[in-house]
């Protein structure tokens, strides 16, 4: 996307002496936020095809774009503002000196109607850490489990969803790194989730080594992804033919009003089909409970999520559209 900057607020101090006459006094500087040291405009454009409200975002801030050096290590000095500068909430998945942020964001709203405008300040050592409880409300549109595959696998959402890491090895995945799964040993993330009642949606992002046999990728019974040869399967609905060796997939399930329905790469892949939904709350990523290690799941996983809604094509089309660069920065200004 192409960059742009405001007109700048900060007006040069002159100094303008006139024969026999009074040297004007220099503007007084005002930053529009006391304490961050620089902004960067930002333009973000998940190309909605109907409004979004409460959208989760990927900001990534590589060294191309902001020096690390300019924030802080741990990237508590970040902000984010809305066009009337209020406060909007972030996660930080993962940041390093060498490879930048990569940062969740909540956009309150897209209109569908082109980008939307924010603002991003940083640079300020001083800066308060805000409380972990606010990053998790990034995910509060209707999320009910939200695992980034790193690390330990914990929940990013506002349930907080108990949960633990069974080997794996890291891999790099689609947005930042994602967790290798193989079948020589039980890899798995497990979970124990809500029990979800009515609508509900499913969806990882999966790239396979293969595509033999069938595989659990994500879920709990009653409700998971599997992965059916080449097919991407949810109960009877399958999408036959829809997964491709080392590449990555968008693979949704979503059930709505007792019709379970496949989403590959935002896109309807599969016949409606009926089904009772979710039920148990005992949730893994890589494999089906109890299932020998021959028989798990094969290749890497990121970005697994779970929602107590059911998510309309125009939603899953903007998560797969955030794979790309959707968001634009503008001239980084000084304070």
């Amino acid at each position: 996307m192409a960059g742009f900057t405001w007109r700048s607020s900060r007006c040069a101090s002159v100094l303008l002496v006139a024969c026999g006459g009074h040297a004007t006094q220099p503007t007084a500087q005002h930053s529009p936020r006391p304490g961050w040291g620089a902004r960067v405009a930002l333009a973000i454009d998940v190309h909605a095809q109907q409004p979004l409200d409460d959208f989760p975002v990927p900001i990534r801030i590589t060294p191309d774009r902001i020096e690390p050096k300019r924030y802080a290590a741990d990237g508590h000095d970040l902000r984010f503002t809305d066009a009337s500068g209020v406060d909007l909430p972030f996660e930080i998945e993962s940041i390093s000196p060498t490879r930048g942020a990569l940062v969740w964001l909540r956009v309150p709203h897209f209109d569908g109607a082109g980008p939307t405008r924010l603002t991003m300040y940083f640079d300020n050592p001083k800066a308060p850490y805000l409380a972990g409880s606010e990053s998790r409300t990034v995910w509060r549109a209707g999320f009910a489990g939200v695992f980034h595959c790193i690390e330990d696998g914990v929940d990013s959402s506002p349930v907080e969803d108990a949960t633990a890491v069974t080997g794996t090895n890291p891999a790099e995945g689609v947005f930042g790194a994602a967790f290798y799964f193989g079948t020589k040993k039980v890899d798995a993330v497990t979970a124990t989730i809500p029990k979800l009642a009515g609508d509900a949606t499913l969806c990882a992002w999966v790239r396979t080594d293969g595509i033999d046999g069938s595989a659990r990728i994500a879920g709990a019974p009653g409700f998971a992804i599997d992965r059916e040869r080449g097919g991407i399967r949810c109960n009877q609905a399958l999408a036959a033919n829809a997964l491709a060796v080392d590449a990555w997939r968008y693979a949704c399930c979503v059930h709505h009003a007792g019709i379970d329905m496949v989403f590959v790469d935002g896109v309807p892949a599969s016949k409606p089909s009926h089904s009772a939904g979710a039920g148990a709350t005992a949730f893994e990523v890589g494999g089906a409970h109890g299932d020998v290690p021959a028989k798990r799941f094969a290749g890497a996983i990121d970005e697994v999520r779970i929602s107590s809604v059911a998510r309309d094509p125009a939603w899953l089309a903007a998560e797969v559209a955030t794979r790309g660069d959707v968001v634009g920065f503008g001239a980084i200004e000084s304070l």
